[in-house]
């Protein structure tokens, strides 16, 4: 196996996981500050970009736009659920992790 091919194994993994771990129902545990989840969300998209670009999916705004699409996906699916709510906020999050981890990138590389 290339190292690209595990990145991308890496990747569809990883997207796997997370459209699972979203649709459950959430815990009753409090969160340690108010909005937490927000910072999860980032957290999680600025990985999964980190995780794309190694596995070479290029241009990044194509990646950027297909994570974003990703993440939209996730609330329609959590707004059809009785348990969770669908949240803009939530993909606001979501877009704002890409773009620090596509910042990191570039500012790495240079």
């Amino acid at each position: 196996m290339t190292p690209r091919a595990g990145w991308r194994l890496a990747f569809a993994a990883a997207l796997a996981a997370i459209f699972v771990i979203a649709l459950l129902p959430t815990g009753s545990g409090g969160a340690l500050f108010p909005h937490a989840d927000k910072l999860q969300h980032a957290l999680v998209f600025g990985v999964l970009w980190v995780i794309g670009a190694r596995a070479g999916y290029r241009p990044g705004w194509v990646l950027a736009a297909g994570l974003l699409a990703y993440g939209i996906a996730i609330e329609l699916a959590q707004g059809l659920t009785t348990y969770r709510d669908a949240s803009a906020a939530d993909v606001l999050a979501d877009l704002a992790g890409i773009a620090l981890a596509a910042w990191w990138l570039r500012r790495r590389a240079t």
